[in-house]
């Protein structure tokens, strides 16, 4: 599937642009217009209680996206193991390790001492451009009814655009997944592409 992802009233919103290789029937392109038009539509006329509601929950993602990110620095011991070119950018490889005693403030954070990996930091931003990470351990979500299993690797990289700003390029997914009885081998890739300025009033 492929989606374009917009911002519209201070908050994304994605519209379903392509299914297995091929634009969508008129059909369906029609219907998922009339979607979005109706988003619009109700983000338009919402009340201001309501608008920043919706955008003050949007920030807390944003928040929570952030404090997560400095906590993997405070979550490993890291060493420099290397130095490589990745996407054509001069990067220094550094491997990561579970910290002992280290104690997560997100929710997130506490997946972090169950797993091990590697990054690959890029020289003139000292930004991450790709990371491999591996579950150590089995780790449960939504409630104990599912999992990812002990092995699952998990791989991304970023990509610089328009010489401003990094953006993520693709992430993939490999391991074993579990939903209460069930059992399954799960493969998963995600690609980001034609990132753009917007205006809106």
């Amino acid at each position: 599937k492929v989606f374009e992802q917009l911002n519209i009233d201070g908050t994304t919103y994605r519209k379903l642009i392509e299914e297995d290789g091929t634009p969508l029937s008129a059909a369906k392109a029609r219907k998922e217009q009339e979607r979005m038009d109706t988003e619009i539509a109700k983000r338009k006329n919402e009340s201001e209680k309501d608008r920043q509601k919706r955008q003050r929950e949007h920030q807390k993602e944003i928040d929570e996206a952030i404090k997560f990110r400095e906590e993997v620095g405070r979550a490993f011991d890291f060493k420099l193991v290397g130095e490589e070119k990745v996407n054509g950018f001069d990067c220094w490889r550094v491997s990561g390790e579970p910290k002992a005693g280290f104690k997560p403030t997100t929710s997130q954070g506490k997946w972090l001492p169950k797993v091990h990996g590697t990054l690959w930091i890029e020289k003139q931003s000292y930004e991450w451009l790709r990371m491999n990470v591996e579950l150590l351990d089995n780790i449960r979500f939504l409630g104990f009814v599912a999992s990812l299993g002990k092995g699952t690797r998990m791989e991304a990289q970023q990509m610089r655009v328009n010489n401003e700003l990094w953006h993520p390029q693709w992430a993939r997914f490999n391991g074993n997944v579990r939903a209460l009885w069930k059992s399954m081998r799960g493969d998963a890739e995600t690609q980001w592409q034609n990132f753009r300025k917007f205006q809106t009033e």
